[in-house]
């Protein structure tokens, strides 16, 4: 079975390929302009499409479902509710559509609108039971459907929460949503994204920040598009060739980073339970503690532990008190005092202060006299 998501941002929607490669037959649900994406999927992955089936007559987009059909030479499809003049497939509560081994079940869950439906997925070569569910607008991420088109999403909900499946998809994405231990596929964000996410900011810039990655550009402009589309909301404004963030992105920005910091810190916290073997550290220090303090005890520790890679940068109390606040460094070095109840500080040495002056100098005669005391 292959299954492939397609994440749009106008409209903001989701639409699905699915099928059987083994018997060469596939279905696209809910797709939207332009249909060339998923006729071109449809070939790339052997998967001739027979279906096309539009979970409910929309009314925030204008459907690409049946100029789908019409090229692809498929079946448009419809739950029997629907009120259209057009010729569609009108398919019943619990009727069957073949895709070889993977089987969609139509589910009558009106709601959102009366002639919704949602499938239920059954790839017979995994089990017999239904293993996902497309539940479109009746289940989104985070939401239900929208009920000012018809009355009652309720009793949809539960016909939907009977299904013992794995997989929860919706057409649409908001925030997350767990229901009875499932979960929303497309509510997924990975760390990997976020990374993607920080130095696209960074650089303003989609190919520099798959350079910095050593990735294609493709793959960024995809995850950022990805993000966008199943949040519906805009992270970038395009400017010239260059990338700007906007509000939303700004905010994000500041989760993401301290996101990151959190999961580096969680690394490191491994590392040091795996006896400091390999990873990374990062460090802060004031100028005079990383010109005459610090080095030594930064080659000691190199001697101890060869694995970690010791990342120093320097700067003032300030910055290194902000750096550790933001988690940029997990450790800082200052000789001053600060007032921060976010940090917890620890004294590793202490200042001598030593003044020299010459033997005729008449301070020398003070010391010689009653040493320190005399001062």
């Amino acid at each position: 079975m292959i299954l492939r998501q397609f994440l749009h941002q106008e409209p903001v929607a989701v639409s699905y390929l699915l099928g059987c490669v083994e018997k060469g037959a596939g279905a696209v649900i809910d797709p939207v302009f332009p249909i060339e994406p998923y006729l071109q999927a449809a070939e790339a992955l052997a998967t001739p499409v027979c279906y096309v089936v539009d979970t409910h007559l929309h009314a925030d987009h204008l459907s690409a479902a049946r100029a789908l059909a019409e090229a692809a030479g498929a079946t448009y499809v419809l739950h029997e509710g629907a009120q259209a003049v057009f010729a569609f497939h009108a398919a019943r509560d619990g009727e069957t559509l073949s895709l070889g081994n993977v089987e969609l079940s139509v589910l009558h869950t009106p709601g959102h609108t009366p002639e919704h439906l949602s499938r239920l997925v059954t790839d017979q070569t995994r089990a017999p039971e239904p293993w996902a569910l497309l539940s479109s607008h009746t289940l989104m991420v985070g939401d239900v459907g929208r009920t000012e088109l018809a009355s009652d999403v309720a009793h949809a909900a539960r016909r939907v929460a009977t299904h013992a499946v794995r997989d929860i998809m919706p057409d649409v994405g908001r925030r997350s949503l767990r229901l009875r231990g499932q979960r929303a596929r497309c509510s997924t964000m990975t760390l990997d994204q976020l990374r993607i996410f920080v130095a696209a900011a960074e650089r303003q810039h989609v190919t520099r920040a798959a350079k910095a990655l050593n990735l294609v550009q493709s793959a960024v402009g995809a995850s950022i598009a990805a993000q966008e589309g199943r949040h519906g909301a805009r992270l970038f404004d395009r400017v010239g060739r260059g990338i700007e963030l906007t509000e939303a992105g700004t905010l994000f920005l500041i989760e993401a980073r301290a996101v990151l910091a959190r999961a580096a810190r969680a690394e490191l916290v491994l590392f040091e339970l795996g006896d400091l073997k390999r990873g990374t550290l990062h460090l802060q220090a004031s100028h005079t503690i990383a010109s005459y303090w610090l080095p030594r005890h930064l080659v000691a520790f190199r001697l101890k532990h060869p694995g970690i890679d010791l990342r120093l940068t320097i700067g003032n109390l300030t910055t290194v008190a902000a750096a550790i606040v933001a988690g940029s460094a997990e450790l800082g070095f200052v000789e001053g005092a600060f007032d921060d109840p976010a940090l917890e500080a620890h004294i590793v040495a202490r200042d001598q202060l030593v003044i020299v002056v010459g033997h005729e100098h008449p301070w020398a005669a003070l010391v010689h006299s009653g040493g320190p005391e005399a001062w």
